[in-house]
């Protein structure tokens, strides 16, 4: 499956940094750090799935984060 990296805009980086160190993700969590509107976050919280930054929401489980660092999430699409 290939994956498509978004433009790294400073907004989403700063999003994939959240989710990195929180170790999960979500719509609610960008908009209340990174005080984005809720549509935004909404918007960066999907660019971080089709990414691959994050799991696909389970009810179960939530969104979880698939890296342990936001370099890790580059060196892997840098080697891809």
């Amino acid at each position: 499956m290939s994956k498509e990296l978004p433009k790294l805009d400073p907004l989403f980086e700063r999003a994939a940094k959240l989710a990195i160190s929180n170790k999960y993700a979500s719509a609610s969590l960008i908009h209340r750090d990174l005080g984005t509107d809720f549509v935004e976050s909404a918007r960066l919280f999907d660019e971080l799935v089709k990414a691959g930054v994050v799991t696909k929401w389970d009810k179960k489980t939530g969104s979880k984060a698939r890296f342990t660092s936001f370099d890790d999430f580059i060196r892997e699409y840098e080697n891809a």
